[in-house]
């Protein structure tokens, strides 16, 4: 759902692949860390929207492994 919502609301020319989840309790704060992380990475990708990284699921994971 969260996906599909923001192709609905951003520009999209590719049709986005879920290849990973993963259960949060704080999800509004784990996303958030995410995204500041990524970006202190310099991985935002120039695309419209807020949304989009360059990363792997490997980063993902490590992050949130250590927010948790």
């Amino acid at each position: 759902a969260r996906v599909l919502q923001q192709c609905k609301t951003t520009c999209c020319f590719e049709f986005p692949v879920l290849i990973g989840t993963w259960d949060v309790q704080r999800v509004a704060a784990v996303e958030d860390a995410i995204h500041s992380t990524l970006e202190a990475r310099g991985s935002k990708r120039n695309a419209p929207g807020t949304e989009w990284f360059n990363t792997t699921l490997g980063e993902i994971e490590t992050i949130i492994m250590f927010i948790q």
